[in-house]
């Protein structure tokens, strides 16, 4: 267990692109800023009217030209609002706790908390959500539901647990299904999944009597989050002396961002958040090294 003493947020650099700056999504809606009006598609309910833009259509088929000047309004004039609406974000932190780098739990666990905090601080505007997940032992554990409340993400990331083995499989399942869950709540919200870890995953989700295998299922739950078309960004904590890059395998397989990095600060992590909402780099031409 670590208890990590408050972070002063103004010591954290902030990057120049905006974090948490709202993307504007084009989507068939009664609320938000009319962008443009379209037909209604056959069989589609007729909700969200544009008035206007309706009579418009019907004049210019030439209705109330003909004998008797009589306006005639049919269902092919009928156009349906298109409205702009501010996209929201949720970054969902998935942090490596266990014990497979020593003091490196602490500082994976310390650069959390600072980035989750930095970054309700800087997009509380927005509206826009934060989560953290860690895995640790034989579990992974959702520490902070998404929020956009820095009280309440202080409070619940004060006392981190740690220790144990590396069940990060469940830590990637429990983000997808925290960020498939949000989805239901604001389908245009946007998402942005962060791992942090070295990536020596020794613990599958399913009975090890089974004979199941932690990369297949890794490769597997990738190939589900890339369905969903969840953003990824791995900062992989290994020492860049290490051997095998396991992160930058599941990166690949992520079809995310990859950042080795060996002095990890919670700077670190809000800029390549930033950069995740500019430019997703092509991890296949990053040097993994």
């Amino acid at each position: 267990m670590i208890c990590v003493d408050p972070i002063d947020l103004a010591s954290l650099r902030i990057c120049d692109h905006p974090i948490g700056k709202r993307t504007r999504l084009r989507s068939i809606s009664r609320r938000g800023r009319c962008s443009r009006a379209l037909p209604f598609k056959k069989g589609e309910h007729l909700t969200g009217l544009a008035v206007d833009a309706s009579v418009r259509a019907a004049l210019s088929r030439g209705a109330g030209q003909g004998a008797g000047n009589l306006f005639s309004l049919n269902i092919e004039d009928l156009r349906k609002k298109q409205a702009l609406t501010p996209g929201q974000m949720l970054v969902v932190l998935v942090v490596d706790a266990s014990d497979s780098m020593g003091q490196g739990t602490t500082t994976r666990m310390k650069a959390a908390k600072g980035a989750a905090l930095a970054l309700l601080t800087k997009a509380r505007l927005h509206r826009h959500r934060v989560g953290v997940v860690a895995f640790r032992d034989k579990r992974a554990t959702v520490l902070l539901p998404p929020t956009q409340s820095i009280a309440r993400a202080r409070d619940r990331l004060r006392l981190l647990p740690t220790g144990g083995a590396t069940p990060l499989a469940d830590g990637l399942w429990q983000a997808w299904q925290m960020i498939r869950q949000e989805r239901r709540r604001d389908p245009l919200a946007r998402s942005v999944m962060v791992l942090i870890s070295d990536g020596e995953a020794n613990v599958p989700m399913a009975d090890l009597s089974s004979g199941a295998d932690v990369l297949d299922e890794l490769r597997l739950i990738a190939e589900k989050m890339v369905g969903d078309a969840i953003q990824s960004v791995l900062i992989d904590t290994q020492p860049i002396s290490g051997g095998l890059r396991q992160m930058h395998q599941l990166a690949m397989w992520l079809r995310g961002a990859y950042h080795p990095i060996d002095q990890l600060r919670a700077g670190h992590v809000i800029q390549f958040v930033s950069q995740a909402g500019v430019k997703r780099p092509d991890i296949s031409s990053t040097d993994p090294i």
